[in-house]
């Protein structure tokens, strides 16, 4: 077995989104990625699919982050959620997401060109511990079909 320990991972990214670095995270970032397809069938297959086509990508991408006083802006408009949400384009506000690890920038980053952050988040004020909160982002595809593109530093 061939093991290349420069090839392992550890360790926490910086995210950036909109040119912003969001600051201190809580549990790693995790992506998420789900494709729905659909199974061509015919009756000469008994019933075994003959082509699987891929019909929808899906990322998300999950982070708890600590800077509550720079990240609770990202949610709010003006220090504020209001009505004025209700109908508006998410898809319009999209912007670049980078996610850079670390222990290894050299080794490049994770850029979304088109992330979305989802309007909904986990506000927690603990007693005993660091507030926090959980935001989500879906990636969409930009104008040239990408969701994510690993760049090179």
């Amino acid at each position: 077995m061939n093991i290349d320990p420069e090839k392992i991972r550890t360790g926490p990214c910086v995210v950036t989104y909109k040119g912003t670095e969001l600051g201190a995270t809580q549990g790693g970032v995790k992506i998420a990625v789900d494709m729905d397809t659909v199974d061509i069938k015919c009756d000469q297959s008994y019933g075994q699919p003959v082509k699987r086509i891929v019909t929808a990508v899906k990322l998300a991408v999950t982070m708890t982050l600590l800077q509550i006083d720079t990240n609770i802006d990202l949610l709010l408009d003006a220090g504020k959620i209001t009505a004025a949400v209700l109908g508006s384009d998410l898809l319009a506000k999209g912007g670049v997401l980078l996610l850079t690890p670390v222990d290894a920038p050299a080794a490049g980053s994770y850029r979304f060109p088109n992330a979305v952050l989802e309007p909904g988040s986990d506000y927690a004020l603990t007693e005993t511990g660091a507030h926090t909160i959980q935001v989500k982002f879906t990636a969409w595809p930009d104008a040239g079909g990408v969701f994510l593109e690993k760049t090179s530093a």
